[in-house]
């Protein structure tokens, strides 16, 4: 800075103005990070809630293939049962009448029994595979829906690097600072300068409002 093309009116105008403007791009920094950490505080809570539901729809999932599965092998067990009770009661097995006194004696009828039991078993098996498939479909989009939500949420923000601010300009703060004593020197003793009192009073304040006039960068 000039000191000596520039006037002491004018100071506040020939101060480093890059001060100023740093001052600013610092405000507008923290603002636009503030701002960004409110965004990112909205997203880390929609995704807790996106985990929340994808938990509450596996839970439901389990517990709707539970529901299928205890109704189909309760359906299976129960045809099971009517088999065993109508082979059991049935004449044609041989338990019932003197033809279990013959080896022959409702081996045919035993047969067909076993053989539909054994279908009835074949299908409580597939149940317990479709159990698991069940269970592991439900598992799979369990994660593939809380993979999706981690996806959306991102990284966390960085903080931006700190704004350089210049230093206070030391000869500026010494010219406000020799305008002010050297205004109220002045006023005080306007002999110095050969002048009267009156003269020396307005030089005095002339100096101390141009050294006020210069900004504290």
């Amino acid at each position: 800075m000039d000191l000596i093309n520039c006037p002491l009116s004018s100071f506040a105008v020939c101060a480093d103005p890059n001060a100023a403007r740093a001052k600013q791009q610092h405000q507008e920094k923290l603002f636009n990070w503030y701002n960004t950490v409110a965004q990112d505080h909205n997203l880390y809570a929609s995704y807790n809630k996106a985990l929340d539901r994808a938990a509450t729809g596996l839970s439901r999932a389990y517990s709707d293939t539970d529901e299928a599965y205890l109704s189909a092998a309760g359906a299976v067990r129960m045809t099971s049962a009517n088999n065993l009770r109508t082979y059991l009661s049935s004449k044609d097995s041989g338990l019932s009448s003197e033809e279990g006194r013959s080896r022959n004696a409702g081996k045919k009828w035993l047969k067909r029994y076993l053989a539909e039991q054994g279908k009835l078993d074949a299908q409580l098996d597939q149940l317990g595979t479709s159990l698991f498939k069940g269970y592991r479909k439900s598992e799979l989009e369990y994660l593939s829906y809380k993979s999706q939500a981690r996806d959306k949420l991102g990284l966390p923000p960085l903080k931006p690097p700190a704004t350089l601010i210049p230093q206070k300009n030391k000869l500026t703060q010494m010219a406000k600072m020799g305008l002010m004593i050297g205004g109220a020197v002045v006023t005080a003793n306007p002999t110095l300068l050969g002048a009267s009192e009156a003269v020396g009073a307005a030089w005095g304040a002339g100096l101390s409002t141009a050294g006020s006039l210069i900004p504290d960068y």
